[in-house]
């Protein structure tokens, strides 16, 4: 019991949180999407929500919300977080839209570069 305590270097490395990062405590993990608009122009809040919410909508409201310098994607279940996931790609005014899925203990912002493509699928005439 007296014995010096030793840790690993995975254990001895430090995980920030920040803030403006975190998950407000009554929000879900896994009904939870990080939206990036693909832009170098300000996307507002309200317009956003406006053209983007019904795209979104499932059996229940998606609320959407600022964190940081993406929004944030609230759904009333996991269901409809993965069926917007599956019906990806969108887009807001012409510009790209990156969805991400936070994973817990990961730090998330829009600096990290995400990759997303899509391809069209030849159709047999």
């Amino acid at each position: 019991m007296k014995a010096k305590i030793t840790l690993t270097d995975d254990e001895e490395s430090v995980f920030e949180f920040h803030d403006s990062e975190a998950l407000p405590p009554a929000v879900a993990v896994d009904t939870v999407l990080y939206a990036n608009v693909l832009t170098k122009k300000k996307v507002w809040l309200s317009t956003f929500q406006n053209q983007m919410s019904d795209h979104w909508d499932g059996r229940f409201p998606v609320k959407i919300s600022e964190s940081s310098d993406m929004f944030m994607l609230s759904f009333g279940c996991e269901g409809d977080k993965l069926r917007v996931l599956n019906r990806e790609p969108y887009h807001f005014q012409n510009h790209h839209i990156v969805l991400h899925s936070p994973e817990i203990g990961q730090n998330f912002s829009s600096k990290i570069q995400v990759h997303s493509f899509w391809a069209s699928v030849p159709t047999a005439f």
